[in-house]
């Protein structure tokens, strides 16, 4: 009526359909899903069937951003079975769900979820065995990735890093030991392998060796959360191990000195670390050697005085 109208502001299915590049069947389904329009068969026409362009201007911005469960996969760097577990426990929902047409997600959305979980992240060039990504250490410790991604959205977790020549979901790294300390796990029988190798300064994979080759001595338990049969370290065992063996970082604790100046007077003194086996498992000593030829614990060395007062 003579008035220049610069901005749509009324949408048909059609026009709708038209702009986004999408089916005009499938748009149907989608608008009616969310609201806009009455369903095909209970309104007019896709050509007649008007709702606010304004208001649904989102909407249908979305529906241009929105991506397959596929495509966000493969541009968050999410394997298909962390993408189902995830979903299955609440996390990434897609943007637009219904029964006649394909999810689609908001790959913003996706990226604001990732950002979130590496907020705060320490940088990590190189992934030494402290750091493991989260399907790992979900792995590692039998339990979901939706329990280690609630200890990171509650900031119960001190060191989380991020990997620098990662991106998306594979960059998010965890320290599992601290991942472990924090799970609710109140019927354990002890430290797992793992927790305790951590504590006392051991490699895991050294620790294991040596509970496998029965150095490091271990109580069955039954894990809380899988029921699976599982090693664990009990106070006893734990005692037996330090009353055999000390680390470079225990000793250098108890002496007050730094592992690299206790690690040159060691090698001074001609003491070398424990090869229990002939193996190799890093900076352990047997305290038989230790105190032969270089210090003595304060207990072994009261109980001597004992034993010579009684010879007297």
């Amino acid at each position: 009526m003579g008035e220049p109208v610069l901005e749509r502001r009324v949408h048909s299915v059609l026009t709708a359909a038209r702009d986004t590049g999408i089916d005009a069947r499938r748009m149907r389904k989608l608008l009616a899903d969310a609201g806009w329009v009455r369903p095909a068969g209970e309104g007019r026409e896709d050509a007649w069937e008007l709702f606010d362009a304004v208001a649904a201007a989102p909407f249908l911005r979305s529906l241009g951003e929105g991506v397959s469960a596929l495509e966000l996969q493969e541009r968050l760097g999410i394997s298909r079975s962390q993408f189902d577990l995830l979903r299955k426990d609440g996390y990434l929902p897609p943007t637009l769900a219904g029964p006649d047409h394909k999810p689609l997600w908001d790959i913003q959305a996706g990226r604001a979820f990732i950002d979130s979980l590496l907020a705060g992240a320490k940088p990590i060039y190189l992934q030494l065995h402290d750091w493991s990504s989260i399907a790992m250490a979900a792995t590692r410790l039998k339990v979901r990735p939706a329990e280690i991604i609630r200890l990171i959205e509650a900031r119960r977790l001190t060191r989380v890093g991020r990997h620098v020549d990662r991106d998306g979901y594979d960059a998010v790294l965890v320290d599992v030991a601290e991942v472990e300390r924090l799970l609710d796990r109140p019927k354990a029988k002890g430290l797992t392998i793992e927790l305790f190798a951590r504590q006392v300064g051991l490699r895991p994979t050294a620790a294991m060796r040596l509970v496998r080759a029965g150095h490091i001595p271990t109580t069955m338990g039954t894990n809380p959360k899988t029921k699976a049969a599982q090693r664990y370290l009990s106070p006893a065992d734990v005692a037996a191990f330090h009353a055999r063996f000390v680390t470079l970082r225990r000793l250098a604790a108890l002496l007050g000195l730094s592992w690299q100046a206790l690690n040159v007077q060691l090698g001074d003194a001609g003491i070398a670390p424990a090869t229990p086996d002939g193996q190799d498992v890093g900076a352990l000593y047997e305290w038989d050697a230790v105190e032969a030829g270089f210090c003595c614990r304060w207990p072994r060395a009261a109980n001597v005085e004992q034993d010579e007062r009684g010879r007297r």
